[in-house]
């Protein structure tokens, strides 16, 4: 199947057609581009060198397996798919640069975006759900359901075997944190100042 490549793209890289996106109807307002530092299979930073922490952008209309979670195998083996999924798009990107079309931020000030290399034109967001390393984001877009169903189809990524969908196993690891606080008492700790999360840690991508 094609890797989500955009009419008219290359190294000249215009404007690409929004058509079968996300942004198809709304179209986009502004563009971050950039060479990308990879997160995960579905959040990219770009520009992070330059004079301050860069723009986090989260690729929109899909969710990809989560840093650590675990998928099985047909046969029942167990595999980091969240760790293949972030290889996956690094392999899809390499060293070019970029461009994410978007027209909105999200609660955590992150770009939703639909990003293309801007090299090879691929469309990111549409190769990753055909490669079956991240699945359509069906609660807030459809556009990239038929890409999930043909991977789905050719058992790409993780439909090769059993895995959890990525709202399911952040909203599981939400629960189970939340059960753990309940039933365990910390002990307060004197003059000690709330620490921030890291800069790489799941930032609520349920919310999205």
């Amino acid at each position: 199947a094609s890797l989500g490549m955009a009419p008219d793209m290359g190294a000249a890289m215009g404007t690409p057609d929004l058509k079968g996106t996300p942004l198809q109807r709304t179209g986009s307002s502004f563009v971050v581009e950039g060479v990308p530092r990879i997160v995960d299979g579905d959040t990219i930073v770009i520009d992070e060198g330059k004079g301050g922490k860069g723009e986090r952008v989260r690729l929109l209309g899909i969710d990809a397996p989560e840093s650590k979670q675990v998928c099985k195998e047909k046969n029942g083996k167990e595999y980091m798919c969240g760790i293949e999924s972030q290889k996956k798009l690094q392999q899809l990107v390499g060293n070019d640069k970029v461009k994410c079309l978007a027209n909105k931020r999200d609660m955590y000030q992150r770009v939703l975006g639909v990003c293309y290399d801007v090299r090879t034109g691929v469309d990111l967001n549409k190769a990753m759900v055909d490669e079956g390393e991240a699945i359509a984001y069906v609660q807030y877009s459809k556009a990239y359901l038929q890409d999930e169903q043909d991977a789905q189809a050719k058992k790409a990524g993780v439909w090769r075997g059993d895995f959890e969908k990525p709202w399911e196993y952040r909203k599981l690891k939400r629960q189970a944190s939340q059960q753990l606080k309940s039933t365990v008492k910390i002990p307060k700790k004197k003059d000690t100042a709330a620490k921030a999360p890291p800069a790489d840690a799941d930032a609520g991508d349920d919310e999205l």
